[in-house]
């Protein structure tokens, strides 16, 4: 690199800041050129270039870095991006989407004076004329050759004021070759080299650059200058880089406000679906209380048919027992009719035997009387007349009719008598198939009960199961609810630290009120959730105090089934029993029939035998057909007892059925329930597991964002307090710099009025050469402390006149009026001295404070000052007092007062130390050293 010619003052200090590097830029993407857009804008408006072009695949964001400045400045530039050659060494690929991407923002922001070339390289290539291109940008990652066949394409297109921007310095990799074309051009050209990200050169290829440019060159070869400059535009490009990392984060904090959004409708969606379980739960609800209703009714209906049953079988035991006490009389009627009939058998038979004895007395008599007739006909004749044979006649014509009388009863009474064994048979067949209904029924509602059990059986697994899951949800929803807790502490931590953040940043005050209110609508919803799963906790104690009712009822119905199986068997065993007395009455009957055959029989051999029998067959007759009409009678009564019996199993069979087709609904029901609750509960655990996931991702999600909105912000703010830093010594170097100029113009007046002294006083040289000697002395002060005030120090106590040397006096250049002055860094901080007029004091030395400074100073133990002079050969080649330069401008320039102490660490690690004006290394022994401060 060439080496620039030194002049009378060394330009390398002098201002180059430019309003334009402070600018903040619009379009950002991730890329390498970020730290550079602070450079961008400055070449913008230093060279205010005719035509600007730009070599490379679009998706940096340096051309529209570019076009921005030109906008803002309102320049007459023209703008290109050409893509470079396809056939180029190590050149890039052109994606469609990026310059897609190019077309669309370049369309919407600068389309008035930017476009892009993206045709074949070599039409691109002439459509520009000699000598028009004032600024060249080249950023590919090719090689050597192809940029050096680059240089060479384009080099008659530069005009003679042509810039040459070249990215990627620092790349020393196969396939790049900018740091190979730099070290050519640096041979020729004046070139200033930014050490940030991958490396950015400036290259003059014309002659004219401009004074702004010159300035920057000269800054190249002058350490101090060319430090302040790369850390002022390394600064600025941080900047940059915090402002994309700041908008970057602001994008995902809309998406995560999106993705909030879109998470707060799942909630929403979530919250309608468990309302609707809910609508569920409650439908299930009013059907138990349905079902509730329908059993308290099944169980008073129950009750009624229990009363019912109790009352028929109260009527039944009470028609038994009047069955049995009837049975009893009759069997006792019977024994007596037996008793009754064997006595008047045997009393026939008497009075057979009496009237047989009677009639072979009266066959005797008559034939005595016969013979008495035939003896007495003549007598009779005599005696028809006579009252006692009339009477004796009639008393045997009626005893002969009570003979007939009562056999026509025996007839009657036999006849009864096998009528009424007749219907006691009939009585009881009907009775024995009313047994086997009943049992039939009672084999069913046995089967029935043992369905009920079996469902009931099934309900209560179901129950079982359902209880289970419902621990489950519970179990889940504790760890739902602790979760919750834990992520509310979360975002309470999250709200102070926004809110801190808010404070500390503005521009994010928004973002950051929309995240808490998501944050506080999600809490909410959380709570909203929480309070559900509670009502939904309390509808499951209620579901299990019915279910519980339930079992319950179904164990009274239990009850009352094993009641009516007692009931049944009671029944069972009293029908066997009528069964035995009815297989009794039907032996009876049996022998009665015989015996009323045999009665028949012997009445007829009576009725053939003798004619005066008649009347003891009718008696007979009459006595039986009294038992006939008893037996009649009991035959209505079985009757009556039958259609009892028959309607009581008819209801039996109804309670039967209505019981089977209860439990049918019931077990339909349940499991109807058990399935809704099952399908609830499940959904229910799949809507958690989706929450918790969500929840979880939105936590990592959080934390994330927490993290870098946390390193950004501290960041921001120290990029923040690092640039009101730069502005506030901008300022202060602004005003020093006006205050130097009018101390150096006042200066300047002084040394012309004493030059003219001087060459007056000259002329008199002969006769008052004393008083000329002192007068060069005072030139020579005057002078000193003119180099003094020009270069920001103080002339030393005893060095006179030529204690600046010349190099020291080649660095020094007074501001000229309308330049704009240097920026913080750039220029070493003035001292008090250069704020003053010169002082017309014979008396040069520092002041009492000052004396006390460096005192202190030269005493500390951090300070060493052949150090010093070895590390800073410039001071020492100026001949200066090492403490006295480091107390006045070396800690000002960053500059280290020893091995031990690191001036810029100790004042970026200790802010208030740079507030308070005061020299780093003092405030260390001052006040670091008691503190425990570190000095590096």
């Amino acid at each position: 690199m060439r080496e620039l010619q030194p002049s009378s003052a060394t330009p390398s200090l002098q201002p180059i800041a430019l309003r334009s590097m402070f600018w903040r830029p619009d379009y950002l993407v991730a890329s390498d050129w970020l730290e550079h857009l602070p450079v961008a804008f400055w070449l913008v408006e230093a060279l205010q270039p005719r035509v600007l072009v730009e070599v490379a695949v679009p998706g940096s964001p340096s051309y529209f870095a570019f076009c921005q400045a030109v906008e803002r400045l309102a320049l007459d530039t023209r703008c290109f991006t050409v893509l470079p050659p396809a056939a180029g060494e190590g050149a890039p690929a052109a994606d469609p989407a990026a310059i897609d991407a190019f077309h669309d923002h370049n369309d919407a922001r600068y389309a008035g004076f930017s476009r892009l070339l993206d045709g074949d390289f070599d039409e691109a290539l002439a459509r520009f004329g000699d000598g028009t291109v004032d600024l060249l940008h080249l950023d590919l990652r090719a090689g050597y050759g192809a940029l050096v066949e680059l240089m060479a394409a384009w080099r008659p297109k530069l005009s003679s004021a042509a810039v040459l921007v070249l990215h990627r310095t620092h790349d020393r990799g196969r396939r790049s070759g900018a740091h190979r074309l730099l070290a050519d051009l640096g041979g020729e050209h004046p070139v200033f080299e930014f050490s940030a990200g991958e490396g950015l050169a400036v290259v003059g290829l014309g002659a004219d650059h401009g004074p702004m440019l010159e300035r920057l060159f000269a800054a190249a070869d002058d350490d101090i200058a060319r430090r302040s400059v790369h850390e002022v535009f390394s600064r600025l490009g941080r900047a940059c880089v915090d402002g994309f990392h700041a908008r970057s984060s602001q994008q995902r904090a809309r998406t995560l406000m999106r993705d909030l959004e879109d998470r707060q409708r799942r909630l929403d969606e979530a919250s309608t679906a468990l309302e609707r379980h809910l609508a569920e739960l409650r439908a299930r609800e009013d059907e138990l209380a349905q079902a509730r209703m329908g059993l308290q009714l099944q169980g008073e209906r129950q009750a009624i048919e229990r009363a019912g049953q109790e009352a028929r079988l109260q009527l039944l035991q009470e028609a038994r027992d009047e069955l049995r006490q009837q049975l009893q009389q009759a069997q006792a009627r019977v024994d007596g009719l037996t008793g009754e009939r064997a006595e008047a058998l045997r009393d026939a038979a008497a009075e057979t035997a009496d009237l047989r004895a009677r009639l072979d007395a009266a066959i005797a008599r008559i034939a005595e009387l016969e013979a008495e007739r035939e003896t007495l006909q003549a007598r009779a004749r005599e005696t028809v007349a006579d009252p006692a044979v009339a009477a004796e006649r009639d008393s045997l014509r009626e005893a002969l009719t009570a003979l007939r009388a009562e056999r026509d009863a025996a007839r009657a009474e036999s006849d009864a008598l096998s009528a009424d064994r007749d219907d006691m048979q009939a009585a009881l067949a009907a009775a024995q198939a009313e047994r086997d209904r009943a049992r039939d029924a009672l084999a069913t509602a046995g089967d029935d009960l043992a369905a009920r059990e079996r469902a009931l059986a099934e309900a209560q697994a179901s129950l079982a199961a359902r209880d289970a899951a419902l621990a489950d949800s519970r179990n889940q929803t504790a760890r739902l609810a602790e979760l919750i807790g834990e992520r509310d502490a979360e975002l309470v931590g999250l709200r102070g630290e926004a809110a801190q953040r808010q404070r500390q940043e503005g521009d994010r005050a928004a973002q950051l009120a929309t995240l808490r209110a998501a944050t506080d609508t999600l809490q909410a919803q959380y709570d909203d959730l929480a309070q559900e799963l509670a009502q939904l906790r309390n509808e499951r104690v209620d579901v299990d105090a019915e279910l519980a009712r339930v079992r319950e009822a179904l164990a009274a119905a239990a009850s009352e089934l094993d009641h009516l199986r007692g009931e049944q068997a009671a029944s069972e065993t009293e029908l066997a029993r009528l069964r035995s007395e009815r297989a009794g009455f039907a032996d009876e009957l049996e022998r009665l029939r015989g015996e009323r055959a045999r009665l028949d029989a012997e009445l007829a051999r009576l009725r053939d035998g003798d004619a005066d029998r008649d009347g003891e067959l009718a008696a007979v007759r009459a006595e039986l057909s009294t038992h006939v009409a008893i037996a009649e009678n009991r035959q209505r009564e079985l009757g009556e007892w039958q259609q009892r019996a028959d309607a009581f199993a008819a209801e039996l069979e109804a309670t039967r059925e209505a019981h089977a087709a209860e439990i049918a609904r019931l077990r339909s029901d349940g499991q109807t329930m058990i399935q809704r609750l099952a399908g609830s509960v499940k959904a229910l655990r799949e809507e958690q597991a989706a929450h918790a996931g969500d929840l979880a991702a939105r936590d990592r999600t959080i934390a994330e964002l927490q993290a870098q909105l946390a390193a950004q912000t501290a960041e921001q703010d120290r990029r923040a307090a690092e640039t009101a830093t730069l502005t506030r010594m901008l300022m202060d170097t602004e005003h020093r710099a006006r205050q130097a100029q009018a101390g150096s113009q006042a200066a300047d007046a002084a040394r012309r009025h004493a030059e003219a002294e001087a060459a007056a006083q000259r002329e008199q040289l002969q006769q008052r050469e004393a008083h000329v000697a002192a007068l060069e002395d005072e030139l020579a002060r005057l002078r000193g402390e003119l180099l003094a005030l020009r270069s920001g120090g103080a002339p030393g106590p005893s060095s006179g006149g030529g204690w600046l040397t010349a190099p020291l006096r080649a660095m020094v250049r007074p501001f000229r009026p309308g330049e704009t002055p240097l920026a913080s860094g750039f220029v070493e901080a003035a001292s008090p001295a250069t704020q003053a007029p010169v002082a017309a004091s014979a008396e040069v030395g520092p002041a009492p404070a000052l004396a006390d400074d460096l005192a202190e100073l030269r005493a500390c133990e951090l300070f060493d000052p052949d150090w010093y002079l070895t590390a800073y050969p410039d001071v020492a080649a100026a001949g200066v007092d090492p403490a006295e330069h480091y107390l006045r401008q070396g800690a000002a320039a960053g500059r280290d007062p020893g091995p031990g102490f690191a001036t810029s660490a100790y004042l970026q690690a200790n802010p208030e130390a740079a507030r308070s004006g005061m020299n780093p290394l003092l405030h260390w022994a001052r006040i670091g050293r008691h503190e425990g401060r570190a000095p590096r």
